[in-house]
């Protein structure tokens, strides 16, 4: 009985809060309105760009990082997003420093593996900010020499910008040709054999935070789970160039995207998209437009199933003036496997949220099977023999194994003892194995479903 006088009180104040909202956008102020509650780029960056493309990133949280954060988490968590984690904050958290070495030195005097490339991506008019960590696979790779001085990162501190700034951004824009940061020609043949023949993440960070502060969860995943990774700044965010807007999200990862197989020359099927958070929106968007944007996976990582759902979960169909409307989106994606994480305990974006996501894309795989009873009833009828979808005749699979496989395209992950920002902490390694075996998967799913 109560339950029921709480949702008809809690009505009108919904359908009040959706007028509203309705007719804001209706008089233009919809990107206002999103810009201001969506995106809160951290101030300072959380790194800068050194003028041979070395990647300087910060120690500690600024007070003005922490303030910016704290604007879009609730102020009892009090929780950091930089590291992809959450951890307390300190009563007096320690100064911003930046470290005097640059990132590509430090993996090379530690003895890693893996490199670093900082990437200057055309987006229209302006241009992103971006990493691309990967594996040398030639082997020419183990002969490379020590890094010079300006290359290394060791020259003076005068020849670091200052993140955040106009001239680090003009930086950014500046640096010369497709793969900026001053590699010889031998080092980018190294790259581009490896981004051929490695998958890659294209990591879509969250909110409040850059590729500078998510710098370790990014070279956790390349080396755990031996694939290469390609991080970005949105616009406004870190050194990439623009305004933050939602329409800017989907221009970006476009843009990203046309890069990572253009000029990396990564083949589509390899490119897995990890959205978390507010970075589900540019994911879901791209991953919808299977035909012109094909790519291998989706992963969605605390993420939210529509602004509005933020303020009421329980929504059917998202109204026209809907932001980040990922549910809908998700309902069209039906060629590409998706995996689905959320911390049960997420006190930022509710669980329901990812578990709406669930269902949008059950619905995808229904309609999915219905489409493909339709073509088999219709290939019974004249008498054809039915054709996989793989030209290969040795790697085709029989109707019931393919329908097996699709059974499988849509795999959760629910952390029940995970908060919003801190699933690869309470999880641990299992973390790493559901990303390492959700790769795979896609493998196995592209060579039967794409004949790759």
């Amino acid at each position: 009985m109560e339950e029921a006088e709480s949702d008809k009180s809690g009505a009108p104040n919904r359908c009040a809060t959706m007028c509203v909202f309705g007719c804001l956008a209706a008089m233009g102020c919809r990107s206002s309105i999103v810009r201001r509650l969506a995106f809160y780029p951290p101030q300072p960056a959380g790194y800068s760009i050194g003028p041979q493309g070395q990647l300087y990133t910060y120690d500690g949280s600024s007070d003005s990082h922490r303030q910016s954060h704290n604007q879009s988490a609730p102020p009892a968590d009090s929780i950091n997003s930089a590291s992809g984690a959450a951890t307390a904050q300190p009563d007096n958290p320690p100064a911003q420093q930046l470290q005097r070495e640059s990132m590509q030195q430090l993996l090379q005097r530690t003895g890693l593996p893996e490199r670093l490339k900082v990437l200057s991506i055309p987006c229209g008019r302006v241009k992103l900010a971006a990493l691309f960590i990967y594996h040398p696979l030639s082997p020419s790779s183990s002969s490379t020499g020590p890094l010079s001085e300006s290359e290394s990162g060791q020259g003076p501190a005068s020849s670091v910008l200052p993140a955040g700034e106009g001239n680090a951004r003009e930086q950014t824009r500046g640096a010369a040709g497709p793969l900026a940061g001053g590699a010889d020609s031998c080092d980018d043949q190294v790259m581009q054999e490896s981004a051929k023949r490695l998958p890659c993440i294209i990591f879509s960070h969250g909110n409040s935070t850059d590729i500078g502060f998510m710098f370790g969860l990014y070279y956790r995943l390349a080396y755990k789970c031996r694939v290469n990774v390609l991080a970005y700044d949105y616009s406004g965010y870190g050194c990439s160039g623009g305004k933050t807007s939602e329409k800017a999200l989907y221009r970006n990862i476009r843009a990203v995207w046309t890069y990572a197989t253009q000029m990396l020359h990564v083949p589509p099927r390899q490119i897995i998209l990890y959205g978390h958070s507010v970075g589900s929106a540019p994911c879901c968007d791209l991953a919808m437009r299977e035909k012109n944007f094909p790519v291998g996976g989706v992963v969605l990582h605390s993420s939210i199933a529509s602004g509005l759902r933020l303020f009421f979960d329980d929504i059917k169909k998202s109204p026209w003036f809907d932001a980040f409307p990922n549910v809908e989106k998700l309902k069209k994606v039906k060629r590409t496997p998706v995996l689905i994480i959320h911390g049960q305990l997420d006190r930022q974006v509710s669980w329901i949220h990812s578990q709406r996501l669930q269902d949008a894309a059950a619905a995808a795989d229904a309609d999915w099977f219905k489409e493909l009873e339709r073509k088999r009833a219709r290939e019974k009828a004249s008498g054809k023999k039915r054709l996989t979808e793989s030209p290969n005749e040795e790697t085709q699979l029989n109707a019931t194994a393919m329908d097996e496989l699709h059974s499988q395209r849509v795999q959760v992950w629910w952390v029940g003892n995970a908060d919003h920002n801190d699933v690869e902490q309470k999880s641990g390694e299992a973390y790493y194995k559901h990303i390492g075996d959700f790769i795979h998967f896609c493998n196995v799913w592209a060579s039967n479903c794409h004949g790759g």
